[in-house]
């Protein structure tokens, strides 16, 4: 592999974002999404949690293994500031993957 080409792939990795979104009825995916953000976290991205309408329980996240003090979090008082954050995120090429609960 060239070094151009390993540039490249560097580069592509960086820029694909993921986002998220999950129903509050789904519990299970919760866990989902909190595996997808300590996986996210050790490939040293940076990780955003929306939770909209949701208390934040930094307990149940240090649990599944969440690092907080790398974690964005984000507890917007309505949907339309909710939406706002996940567009600036994504948008802004800071975060790796956006968590919306």
């Amino acid at each position: 592999m060239t070094k151009k080409t390993s540039k490249r792939r560097s580069s592509l990795r960086r820029n694909s974002r993921k986002l998220l979104a999950l129903r509050p009825q789904q519990l299970l995916s919760f866990d989902a999404a909190m595996d997808a953000i300590v996986e996210c976290q050790q490939s040293r991205g940076v990780a955003a949690l929306v939770a909209q309408g949701q208390s934040i329980d930094p307990h149940r996240l240090t649990k599944h293994g969440v690092n907080l003090s790398k974690l964005l979090v984000s507890e917007p008082d309505n949907e339309k500031q909710a939406s706002e954050i996940v567009l600036t995120l994504l948008h802004s090429g800071a975060v790796d993957l956006v968590v919306v609960v």
